[in-house]
């Protein structure tokens, strides 16, 4: 478990780098909640299956 110190540390590092998406962000979203699913499950995945518009697909 992180300290309150590395938490606050972590959470100032992610706010000094991290600005505003513009442009083509669909792909991070089907990455961030596949991290998840892999975090919920407490290991990697042996298979994915994602469903996505033309527009996912294309990026």
């Amino acid at each position: 478990m992180m300290s309150q110190q590395e938490r606050a540390e972590i959470i100032a590092l992610i706010k000094r780098e991290v600005i505003p998406a513009i442009g083509c962000t669909e792909p991070i979203a089907v990455a961030l909640c596949t991290a998840r699913a892999a975090e919920a499950l407490g290991c990697r995945p042996e298979r994915l299956e994602v469903l996505l518009s033309a527009n996912i697909l294309k990026n």
